[in-house]
């Protein structure tokens, strides 16, 4: 048994593990980014229509 390159092997297997967790975390910080985003237009969206129908409603 060669115990240096098993822990090589193995040290290399944790940074591919650790580099593909890293990816999806990103993936996942990025649809949380993209949900936040669609909610900030979705709450200005509705601020403007009740702005907008506010000013008619007072002519």
């Amino acid at each position: 048994m060669d115990l240096p390159a098993d822990l090589a092997g193995a040290y290399l297997a944790l940074l591919s593990e650790r580099e593909m967790l890293q990816a999806e975390r990103d993936v996942v910080v990025a649809e949380r980014d993209t949900v936040v985003a669609e909610r900030d237009i979705a709450v200005a969206q509705a601020a403007n229509a009740q702005a907008w129908g506010g000013s008619h409603r007072r002519l």
